[in-house]
């Protein structure tokens, strides 16, 4: 398969993506914002990225064909590849930390919340294009 018609098939697979995505992203943003003023990047992070990628893998299995019949599986690699993101993400979010650490030690008319959220965003941006070519390529169908 050339590069172009692999575009192609990414961009043809990204609406049904989409949905699952959208509904793991925000439940992945929402823990993450929500415990990492208390837990930290790494323990929030750990956690959001199993609830993030569990509700994507349920969403798109629910409302797409799956390449893997037995759910075990399936599941096994949506998590490695979640994986991939988690490891995206969690390099952003340090990147994120180290530049800006200075700054955030500072009072500031931002909340922790918001900062963590709007961090969290950024980094799920860039691990998105990982996530979605490599989940439509091995563990859906992409029609």
């Amino acid at each position: 398969m050339n590069m172009r018609s692999g575009a192609v098939n990414y961009i043809r697979s990204l609406p049904k993506y989409l949905v699952g995505s959208g509904a793991a992203f925000s439940t992945d943003l929402i823990a993450y914002a929500s415990l990492k003023p208390y837990l930290g990047i790494s323990k929030s992070l750990s956690i959001s990225f199993l609830v993030g990628t569990c509700t994507l893998y349920y969403v798109l299995r629910w409302t797409t064909i799956s390449r893997i019949r037995r759910k075990r599986f399936g599941l096994i690699l949506q998590l490695g590849i979640g994986l991939g993101s988690f490891l995206i993400n969690y390099w952003v979010l340090i990147q994120f930390e180290n530049f800006f650490g200075d700054l955030l030690a500072q009072p500031m008319i931002l909340n922790e919340h918001f900062i963590a959220g709007l961090t969290k965003f950024i980094a799920a941006c860039i691990g998105f294009i990982w996530s979605s070519y490599m989940t439509m390529k091995l563990n859906f169908v992409s029609r």
